[in-house]
């Protein structure tokens, strides 16, 4: 994951700058590999953007922000694009020059070739700011934030009296004065009744998400109105939804369903450092499990363990490593284990969950062998539910 933010005032271009350093620095267990920053540019003042970079693809050339050939757009981008290899070979083809190897650059590119319709063209998770000086759709260069269709990636914003903000982190904001700790009452009751705050509040009054499959445009410096989130993606029009052939029993759903599933293990596998597994007992770890090793021999696996318990899945976990023949590693938990990182678990959470501390301790120890991504089935169950 990496880390994105940015500030807009209408003047006050040395303040933006150093907000954008402080949102950047709360944000650098996002990206510990480098950081990038876009501040005092004469053609939008009162702007800094700025990026905490953790190095999947092309490591040595994805420096951010990335620009197009006439440095005149410039992207800060948190997430994967899946299909970049394919919109690259379009892109090049329409007459575009590319720079380097990474997922990002695509994104200026597409923008200049499709505009706001090139959303509809990404495959990926995603949170980005794309900054549009060239003045082509307004009288100002133009801001424009966008998030993937399920909300995989975050952004959060505030308006403030002077100006506009945003993060890949409500912590960011928080660190550069744009938003206070002041409680939503409605968002703690969410969270109290619920485990988890609904966008697009969060806990915080006045700091909000921008919502899954939605878009937001500001003009640099002129702010001529209060920005607002609008949405990019229709799930009702997505072509699965318009796919009204239905499976005639379960085995033909079968059939249809496993290519789907390979496809996207195979596209989530892309990447130039090591990919991992978190592994539960579940349908859901499990297949991915056995359709990753297909593609990728000895992936690393990590199962939490509970020893003891009623709730320990480690047996049928080494059941599946072993018939997948993953490096399998084991994190038991308990009490004492959970107490004494206790205080750094909980200063990982930026939004309040329920579910957070078992993602936590398997993530660390996944991290502490080095690894930098990890499949998971997070989600299957609600899916197939």
């Amino acid at each position: 994951m990496c880390g994105i933010c940015g500030v807009a005032f209408v003047s006050r271009s040395a303040e933006a700058e150093s907000r954008a350093r402080v949102m950047t620095a709360a944000m650098r267990h996002r990206g510990p590999d480098e950081e990038g920053f876009l501040t005092g540019d004469a053609r939008a003042p009162g702007l800094a953007l700025g990026v905490r970079r953790l190095s999947i693809i092309d490591l040595a050339g994805g420096h951010q922000p990335v620009w197009n050939e006439t440095k005149d757009v410039a992207v800060f981008f948190n997430g994967e694009l899946y299909n970049y290899r394919e919109l690259r070979e379009r892109l090049t083809l329409c007459g575009h020059r590319f720079a380097t190897q990474s997922d990002t650059e695509i994104l200026v590119h597409a923008w200049e070739e499709w505009g706001e319709d090139s959303l509809a063209e990404l495959r990926g998770m995603f949170a980005f700011a794309l900054l549009d000086l060239r003045k082509r759709y307004a009288t100002a260069p133009i801001l424009f934030l966008a998030r993937d269709p399920l909300g995989i990636k975050p952004l959060y914003y505030t308006q403030t009296p002077d100006g506009f903000a945003f993060a890949s982190e409500v912590r960011a904001l928080l660190a550069s004065g744009a938003a206070t700790k002041r409680i939503s009452q409605d968002a703690l009751t969410a969270y109290l009744l619920f485990g988890s705050v609904s966008e697009p509040v969060t806990l915080l009054e006045g700091v909000f998400s921008l919502p899954p499959g939605h878009r937001m445009l500001l003009h640099v410096p002129e702010r001529r109105r209060t920005p607002r989130p609008r949405p990019w993606w229709d799930p009702a029009l997505s072509p699965a939804a318009r796919d009204t052939r239905k499976p005639r029993d379960l085995s033909s759903a079968a059939k249809k369903l496993r290519p789907l599933l390979e496809d996207a293990v195979r596209a989530h596998l892309i990447a130039d450092v090591p990919v991992g597994l978190f592994l539960s007992s579940g349908l859901d770890s499990g297949a991915i499990a056995a359709l990753a090793a297909r593609e990728q021999a000895g992936i690393q696996s990590f199962t939490l363990t509970f020893p003891g318990t009623a709730h320990d899945e480690a047996e049928f976990a080494r059941v599946i490593a072993k018939r997948c023949k993953t490096k399998h590693s084991e994190v038991p938990l308990n009490g004492e284990a959970v107490l004494a990182r206790l205080d750094e678990a909980l200063a990982a959470l930026d939004q309040p969950t329920m579910d957070a501390i078992n993602t936590y301790f398997v993530s660390w120890a996944a991290r502490k062998v080095g690894l930098k991504v990890a499949l998971s089935g997070l989600g299957g169950d609600e899916l197939f539910a």
